[in-house]
């Protein structure tokens, strides 16, 4: 009876130290670090809304976005009274947390310290680290969409990768793109042509873009299996639609785990594309000796890329590479159906320059309006708004400190929508701004970044701008561009900036 008393004790004695032991980890994750980390940075002058244990800042967030509109008014209506001032509608805490707190603040995504950075100077020297952050992944999802593609891994990881891919994006390289987007392009227009009726159509530019711009990526990366590619890449356009709509929401730890209809739907997506790539991989392999000019091809022979690695990157190539192409040409044709005295600019000089030829990479250089309507296409709807970096050490920009482990993010669309960098017509579309350049457009010449800045600027730029500016050379010669009077002007943001109520633009022939 005596040991089992004592057997009893030490067990109850043991549980207690248990309880104990899990209810200081407890603590300390959920109250004493996050506290530390905040006095850390108000020591530094650093401030934000204050935490709150478990929620951290979303029960604020939640306040914010409850009072705000959903959507602009109604009246006056777009197409007749452009306005571009949305960040009210689509980030209300934006403007709000950067008039209370400054350029500089910290936030809290539950109990993840997140700093947001809008400062150019700061960010600039932020970029120039890249080695010392890795990317900070919103939702477990997102690993799904990237795996550990060179967008999603940091440090020395980060910097072979890099090595790797680099040549892939040279110019020299992407001077054959121009023949394929070509192709592409006047195979649409010629389709265009065949479904006008009275010499006008009504085209979703968005829908029609995202077509196009897959198109084009799967033959760049994939070549002659160009069209078995496609539905890889459609699987990662679904499974880039889940991630969009998964950081929207509060993610809850573990959750991942259950079997819900979302959980189920992203890993099948992701398995299926994983499946195809490798059956198209092992094609390749069947038929080795024939010659290949793919991109696909050109990593295979590197024999130092993993195939797990490759599909990787050529998955996240192939969403990045479409995604952010199609909406620079959807927001473009908005913006030139919208405001037609830069679109005649446009077209005047498109004419002026080529002469009814077709566009080469060489060309393209002197299409300086077109230049300058992208850039400011760009600075209004970057096609990805936010950036969000994850610090690897404990590392210094300007005079702060930031720990180990905090996310990083510089909300680009903020700084494009600065009117202390862009002046009093910075919700205008004034292509001109950039008549100078880009350095001389702004008031901080970091202001503008639509792909960041320095060694982690994105890889696929030349890529985007040189088919973006083929795509919109070729369909001004051919047509004018009217906004549709069912166009809803309605931006919305997940991962990137869509035209929420479509893109409906009207086309009419020259």
């Amino acid at each position: 009876m005596k040991v089992a008393m004592q057997m009893g004790s030490l067990i109850y004695c043991g549980l207690a130290l248990l309880l104990f032991y899990m209810m200081e980890k407890l603590l300390v994750l959920v109250w004493w670090k996050p506290t530390e980390i905040q006095k850390h940075f108000r020591k530094q002058g650093i401030y934000g809304p204050l935490y709150r244990p478990v929620l951290g800042s979303l029960a604020e967030l939640g306040k914010i976005y409850g009072q705000a509109p959903s959507a602009p008014p109604p009246q006056p209506p777009f197409q007749s009274h452009p306005c571009h001032s949305f960040l009210r509608y689509v980030f209300p805490h934006l403007p709000i947390w950067r008039e209370n707190y400054g350029s500089v603040y910290l936030y809290w995504y539950g109990r993840s310290p997140r700093l947001s950075i809008t400062d150019p100077e700061l960010i600039k020297e932020m970029t120039m680290n890249p080695r010392r952050y890795t990317q900070s992944i919103q939702h477990p999802v997102v690993h799904l969409l990237l795996g550990k593609s060179i967008i999603a891994v940091g440090g020395e990881t980060w910097a072979t990768q890099r090595r790797l891919l680099n040549p892939f994006f040279l110019m020299e390289t992407l001077k054959g793109l121009s023949g394929v987007v070509l192709s592409a392009i006047e195979e649409r227009i010629e389709r265009w042509n065949d479904l006008m009726e009275s010499n006008k159509l009504e085209i979703e530019v968005h829908k029609e873009f995202e077509s196009l711009a897959q198109c084009i990526i799967a033959k760049v990366i994939f070549g002659n299996d160009a069209e078995e590619s496609l539905p890889i890449i459609q699987l990662q356009s679904q499974q880039a639609a889940l991630s969009s709509q998964a950081v929207r929401t509060f993610y809850i730890p573990g959750s991942r785990f259950l079997p819900t209809s979302f959980n189920r739907r992203s890993k099948w997506l992701r398995q299926d594309a994983e499946r195809r790539f490798n059956e198209l991989i092992d094609r390749r392999e069947w038929r080795e000796g024939q010659k290949e000019e793919d991109w696909l091809s050109l990593m295979l022979s590197l024999k130092t890329m993993s195939r797990q690695q490759i599909i990787d990157e050529c998955c996240t190539i192939a969403i990045a590479g479409s995604e952010s192409t199609n909406l620079l040409l959807a927001w473009a044709c908005v913006l030139l159906g919208v405001h037609t005295e830069w679109q005649d600019r446009a077209r005047e000089e498109v004419h002026h320059v080529l002469k009814g030829s077709r566009p080469t990479t060489e060309i393209l250089s002197q299409l300086k309006t077109l230049n300058m309507i992208i850039n400011e296409t760009l600075r209004l709807y970057p096609p990805v708004p936010f950036v969000m970096k994850k610090t690897e050490e404990e590392t210094k920009i300007g005079n702060l400190i930031i720990p180990a482990g905090v996310d990083v993010e510089v909300p680009l669309i903020a700084v494009h929508h600065d009117r202390n960098q862009w002046g009093d017509d910075v919700y205008r579309f004034n292509p001109g701004r950039f008549a100078e350049g880009i350095s001389k457009a702004s008031k901080h010449p970091m202001a503008f970044m639509p792909f960041m800045q320095g060694p982690r600027i994105c890889l696929g730029m030349n890529f985007a701008m040189i088919e973006a500016k083929i795509v919109l050379t070729m369909i001004l010669q051919k047509f004018t561009l009217a906004i549709s009077p069912r166009y809803k002007h309605e931006p919305v943001c997940g991962l990137t900036m869509k035209p929420g109520k479509g893109a409906h633009v009207m086309f009419h022939k020259v």
